[in-house]
């Protein structure tokens, strides 16, 4: 399973790595920095006030584009279950698509669901911060990572729509 995931972390983290005047110490190997959002000195600045955790559309389009880029390696990768309980090998899922998954997540970004409260509020999956340096879907991604490393670790191995209870 972690095979999976790596494969995963992988492809979401090949995000763009430029070196920009504020982007840090260079590598222990003396490479050139990574841009990051620790020491991106707009980042705190341009973060959105907690009461609106909602991603802009420029934030979103940047980090769908990413993954679509991704696309196979997220299909061949992480979109794989196991034929039965037991096998020790896997195949593409009959349950979980990339199609399905892409339109969910621009859903639940742009749209979401609404607050159990009732209040009137969305709650929506968010893709990241808008930033100086226009980077910050990158922060997105890891959202998305972690979501669909549980997802792999809990339900789309097994093709399950559920998490299994394995107390019967």
């Amino acid at each position: 399973m972690m095979t999976r995931i790596a494969v995963l972390a992988a492809a979401l983290a090949a995000a763009p790595s430029v070196a920009a005047p504020d982007a840090g110490p260079a590598g222990p190997d003396g490479s050139a920095p990574r841009r990051s959002l620790q020491y991106n000195s707009c980042a705190a600045r341009d973060a959105p006030p907690p009461s609106s955790l909602s991603s802009s559309r420029s934030v979103i389009d940047a980090a769908m584009s990413h993954i679509r880029r991704h696309r196979s390696t997220i299909e061949e990768g992480l979109f794989r279950s196991k034929p039965f309980w037991n096998a020790t090998y896997t195949v593409p899922s009959t349950e979980y698509r990339y199609e399905d998954f892409e339109s969910a997540l621009k859903f639940m970004a742009t749209t979401g669901v609404e607050d159990d409260a009732g209040r009137g509020r969305r709650k929506k999956f968010w893709l990241g911060p808008d930033n100086c340096n226009d980077d910050g879907y990158v922060v997105g991604l890891a959202n998305v990572a972690a979501f669909l490393g549980q997802s792999a670790a809990t339900v789309i191995a097994n093709d399950t729509c559920d998490e299994l209870n394995w107390e019967f």
